[in-house]
């Protein structure tokens, strides 16, 4: 038997969370630096975000931490430079974003399967909306595709999701 393929052409770092879904790394409005801090604001002097189209329900990673990205909503548009969000990403120092498209926005809500880097349980949402924690899974391929990893009772680490 030959190897097995996954085909797969796009990839995302996953920053579990028990509200958001899983962004499709295709659906990029917008990256760059924020330029200050704000209490549960992201803050760009050259964000462009109504320029851009951002909307409340888009996906805000804060990826300065590669490895362990974090992640909010935005739940307001203040101007083309600041924009509410629905955590406190972004208060100290320069920190790097990219800012998604909502999946259900987007109308690219496929769910992708995952690659686990380090073992663990994973609570997931799947693609038909049930919930489950799946334990001891090990590192490697995860070949169930899911919506959304919640940050509750999940301990596996370095997730990938692959589209």
């Amino acid at each position: 038997m030959g190897l097995q393929r996954l085909i797969s052409s796009n990839a995302i770092r996953i920053a579990p969370s028990d509200t958001i879904l899983i962004p499709n790394p295709t659906c990029v409005i917008s990256s760059g630096t924020n330029t200050s801090g704000g209490v549960s604001q992201l803050i760009d002097t050259g964000g462009l975000f109504i320029t851009r189209g951002l909307e409340i329900g888009d996906i805000i990673y804060n990826v300065t931490n590669i490895i362990a990205p974090t992640v909010a909503t935005v739940t307001g548009i203040v101007s083309e430079t600041t924009v509410n969000i629905s955590a406190n990403n972004f208060s100290v120092g320069a920190q790097n974003y990219v800012i998604y498209k909502s999946p259900l926005e987007s109308g690219l809500a496929t769910s992708p399967t995952l690659y686990v880097g380090g073992s663990g349980s994973i609570y997931a949402e799947t693609e038909g909306g049930q919930l489950v924690v799946f334990s001891g899974v090990p590192v490697g391929f995860f070949n169930v595709f899911v919506r959304r990893v919640y940050a509750t009772n999940t301990t596996a680490t370095n997730i990938v999701a692959l589209f």
